[in-house]
């Protein structure tokens, strides 16, 4: 959501929760920096020609 800039709503007051008999509700907290800095890092697959001198090399450090 906030990469697309979409509007992230505000969380419901757990009083404002309709619980079953028997359920509870349990509070998660998130801390976003690792989660924004996984997405930033994950890698994408992409088609491309590069010279054969830079596949070999690439392949020779694997």
């Amino acid at each position: 959501m906030e990469e697309d800039e979409d509007i992230i709503p505000e969380p419901t007051s757990p009083s404002e929760i309709a619980v079953p008999k028997g359920g509870f509700v349990n509070l998660i907290e998130i801390w976003m920096p690792p989660v924004r800095d996984e997405m930033a890092n994950r890698a994408l697959k992409k088609t491309l020609s590069i010279p054969q001198w830079l596949n070999d090399l690439a392949e020779r450090v694997k």
